[in-house]
């Protein structure tokens, strides 16, 4: 079983509910962490393999008082003193000594973040470390009655290459769970955890109860608590390929492209048998923008200035969901915001990047252009905060297009059809939340 989701989504506290929901239907059960308090540091790194750091934590969770307090003594501390790190240090663990500490008994292994240790994109090679620790799990697990092997990652790919390698080498099936999600505001209120929480703020931490939990540690709550999380993030590179992979498994929701986010791809929730993805809206927003304002992104002549705009305006949406409750403008974001990945998908779709079909509801249909359904390339997010009337936002679109022709170097404009996302922020407009103005080619 391999639970994936999103950075501080409940991957851990999920497999621990687990473990203890079994044991105490008389399971036996063994829980192991490369986090918290047993992570890896430098030293394990450069001395274990990958095996033998899952050796050491079997042995840390299952250790005696007495082993304890022989390595406690070994390494001049009390027992109450001894961290992991000592232990690390001052014990190992042989692959026969773990083969026959596991025995044949019924188990289940839980090893939470599995990816501090196997490299996200290992693809198992023969005689490399990383398919020493597959064929040990198959062999003492896989392959054996009344076994059974659940391991959590936060980065997906991990758990889409392990399932493949055990597909081509075992017929056991692997599973890949959803975590549960809030399903009723009810429910979150009724704890009293969060008792103001409104509906927008659950969908903007996706649902998710360890986010609801991060996002309210007080009155009145701190989403900047969530926010935090994807700005510790390591980023890699930000090109066409990022680019294009936000919007197709935003739109498509399929797992099979998360590879193609890079270091992004920890924030987003992988499950299924084939794989589905879903960006919650909390972490989205970071990623369209991180990568729209990329110049790499800009000087792409299949995307250009207007591509990297519109993945912008994905953030100055999706982040209404955390207004009061009653504006409307949440709701209003998240047309917005799907609104204008469709466009995206839609310039895509023309540009030569691969496309699937992705249905939509009848009633969406109904809100999506007709050019826009039969392929289109994006112009860009136009804002205007001083415009008070529908009529002022088309003189703003007109002279955005006057600028645009005479500076000469947006003459391919002319020859395509185009979408622009236009909308204004004046407290006293109250026309319409947001417009898609249409270019029709040659004019």
């Amino acid at each position: 079983m391999v639970i994936t989701r999103f950075a501080r989504g409940g991957k851990t506290r999920m497999m621990k509910e687990l473990a203890a929901s079994l044991q105490k239907e008389g399971t036996p059960t063994l829980f192991i962490t490369f986090n918290d308090g047993t992570n890896v540091n430098a030293y394990e790194k450069r001395t274990m393999t990958p095996l033998e750091s899952i050796g050491v934590r079997i042995a840390w969770a299952t250790s005696t008082d007495d082993t304890l307090q022989e390595v406690a003594e070994a390494a001049n501390k009390s027992v109450d003193c001894l961290m992991f790190h000592d232990w690390v240090k001052s014990v190992s663990i042989s692959k026969r000594t773990l083969a026959d500490w596991l025995g044949n008994h019924p188990l289940v292994i839980f090893i939470d973040e599995l990816n501090q240790r196997i490299a996200p994109d290992s693809t198992f090679l023969p005689d490399s470390a990383d398919e020493e620790v597959a064929d040990f799990l198959k062999v003492h697990f896989l392959a054996r009655k009344q076994r059974y092997f659940a391991f959590s990652s936060h980065v997906a790919a991990l758990g889409s290459h392990l399932k493949d390698y055990y597909n081509n080498a075992s017929a056991r099936e692997v599973y890949r769970p959803r975590i549960p999600q809030v399903t009723k505001l009810s429910d979150v209120v009724e704890t009293g955890l969060c008792p103001a929480i409104h509906s927008g703020l659950v969908c903007w931490a996706g649902r998710c109860p360890a986010l609801l939990t991060l996002a309210y540690p007080r009155e009145p709550p701190s989403p900047e608590r969530v926010e935090n999380i994807v700005k510790r993030q390591p980023t890699d590179r930000f090109d066409t390929v990022r680019a294009e992979a936000i919007v197709l498994t935003a739109i498509e929701g399929d797992g099979g492209k998360v590879d193609d986010l890079g270091s992004f791809s920890c924030l987003l929730d992988v499950y299924g048998g084939s794989s589905a993805c879903v960006w919650p809206p909390c972490y989205l927003p970071f990623a369209s923008h991180e990568i729209g304002s990329s110049k790499n992104i800009a000087a792409a002549p299949e995307l250009r200035d207007g591509f990297g705009e519109g993945l912008r305006a994905v953030k100055v949406f999706l982040d209404q969901l955390k207004d009061a409750e009653g504006s409307g403008k949440g709701w209003e974001g998240v047309a917005a915001a799907g609104l204008t990945l469709r466009l995206l998908y839609s310039h895509l779709s023309v540009s030569g990047v691969p496309t699937e079909s992705s249905p939509v509801s009848p009633a969406a249909a109904n809100l999506v252009p007709v050019e826009v359904a039969e392929g289109c390339k994006f112009g860009g997010f136009i804002q205007d905060h001083l415009v008070t009337a529908a009529e002022g936002l088309i003189r703003c679109f007109l002279r955005k297009m006057n600028s645009l022709f005479a500076d000469g170097e947006h003459s391919y404009l002319a020859n395509n059809v185009y979408s622009w996302v236009v909308r204004s922020t004046h407290s006293t407009y109250r026309d319409h939340g947001f417009f898609v103005f249409i270019k029709k080619k040659g004019v």
